[in-house]
């Protein structure tokens, strides 16, 4: 009889163990593209890795009800460092606008006319009451690379509702506030030279 309970008991946590793992979800960043221009400005720009606020490196994706609490979501991760992949992101936005002569990730062998640093302050799904956004915000400092001149710095922040309340609409969401962000960078850029 003692036989039978131990082969149950054993039954029973194999189940549960098999039964209890939820699958973990890969997220990455897939900003539109904006309008092309016909013809590219002759500026070369340089873009060095954005920074990121150290909190904002899991690749958990973060979670904020406000500005006194973070949470993560468990099994919903970015695929790759958020920095990495936002500064990617505004990199092929930049690229595909065909505003730019170049668009150059940093460092590298070209040189360009003016380049471009930023550090991500957030970048994370914001929930107001029962409404969802994807919100980024960063600051941004560009530069004349001839002699080093600051020609613009300040923030970008862009708040964009998530259309359902899930995390991959809010991906999508957070997509939308990079693809925002770069549209006002380039502005930004073309309003320098």
């Amino acid at each position: 009889m003692n036989n039978k309970k131990w082969f149950w008991l054993f039954a029973i946590l194999l189940i549960i163990d098999c039964a209890g793992t939820p699958q973990t979800n890969l997220y990455l960043l897939h900003p539109k593209n904006g309008s092309v221009s016909k013809t590219p400005s002759p500026v070369k720009v340089g873009i060095y890795p954005f920074k990121i606020d150290p909190v904002f490196t899991n690749p958990a994706i973060a979670i904020q009800y406000s500005e006194y609490e973070i949470q993560f979501y468990h099994y919903h991760r970015w695929a790759t460092n958020p920095a990495t992949m936002i500064n990617g992101a505004i990199g092929d936005y930049l690229k595909a606008s065909n505003r730019f002569s170049a668009v150059l990730q940093l460092p590298a062998t070209q040189t360009s006319d003016i380049f471009v640093r930023g550090t991500i302050h957030k970048f994370v799904e914001w929930r107001e009451g029962d409404r969802w956004f994807g919100l980024l915000k960063m600051d941004v400092s560009i530069f004349r690379t001839k002699d080093g001149q600051l020609l613009w710095r300040g923030s970008i922040s862009k708040k964009v509702p998530a259309e359902k309340r899930n995390p991959l609409f809010v991906v999508k969401a957070l997509s939308k506030a990079t693809q925002e962000a770069a549209e006002e960078l380039a502005g930004k850029i073309l309003g320098t030279y």
